[in-house]
């Protein structure tokens, strides 16, 4: 945000005249130059420090229409002047692809560090720890985990490339299915590593540290709630809706 040309905000549009307290406002999309915002120093957190997901302030400017967007419409995939897959791919198939893919990087890198660091470690009794079977079956255990959450993270691209098509309405709740339990997965691999790593693994040099907390501080998104995800999926599973029940897969 802190480079970007445009800012994509969103908020609640109330409607011109009477208010009804039961209809809700809409919610919009607005496209904003950096002329009009302010970024205020807000992003101090244990983890994915790197993101600079600072404040974005937005007072008294004036977005015309062509500039803004229904979040109903993304949400539904509708785009009003585009037919590319990209632009009509439901938002709740992948909203959470640009939160979990780049875990699967991370946890990556936490294997890759805590091999180098593991190949060079004895035990008090002077034995290679690397050549313990303990240590051998974290490490095939957490790299099994890291695979199995990347093949469903790109299992989801795939719907928004358009290369994997869902049947009826499972595309919608199969996608952050998936991906909530592809970031549980990896949560796993990078915990277990951080664990073995012993408490000398805990200092602050040690990169598996850095993306034990990486990980972990990007799991907490609430677009990532396996609860939240694993319950839209079950229930369309179940609803007897067209697609649904014998198509589950």
């Amino acid at each position: 945000m802190h480079f970007a040309d445009w800012a994509l905000a969103c908020a609640a549009v109330p409607a011109e005249g009477p208010q009804d307290p039961d209809v809700r406002p809409e919610v919009r999309f607005f496209a904003v130059p950096r002329t009009d915002f302010t970024i205020e120093d807000s992003w101090f957190t244990v983890g994915m420090r790197g993101t600079g997901s600072d404040t974005l302030v937005l007072a008294d400017a004036f977005v015309p229409e062509h500039r803004t967007l229904a979040r109903s419409v993304v949400h539904a995939g509708r785009a009003p002047a585009s037919d590319a897959r990209c632009h009509i791919v439901p938002m709740h198939a992948v909203n959470a692809l640009p939160f979990a893919a780049p875990l699967v990087g991370a946890a990556r890198g936490a294997l890759r560090a805590w091999i180098a660091r593991t190949g060079a470690r004895v035990d008090r009794r002077g034995r290679a720890v690397g050549e313990q079977p303990s240590t051998q079956v974290a490490l095939a255990r957490s790299a099994a985990e890291v695979d199995a959450a990347e093949l469903l993270i790109l299992r989801t691209a795939g719907v928004a490339d358009g290369t994997e098509r869902p049947p009826g309405g499972e595309e919608t709740v199969r996608g952050a299915r998936d991906l909530a339990l592809a970031v549980e997965l990896l949560v796993s691999a990078v915990d277990r590593v951080f664990r073995t790593s012993g408490t000398s693994g805990q200092s602050s040099s040690d990169p598996v540290q850095r993306f034990w907390r990486d990980v972990n501080c990007a799991a907490s998104h609430v677009a990532l709630s396996f609860e939240t995800a694993g319950a839209a999926y079950g229930a369309w599973a179940l609803s007897g809706e067209e697609g649904g029940g014998g198509s589950v897969r």
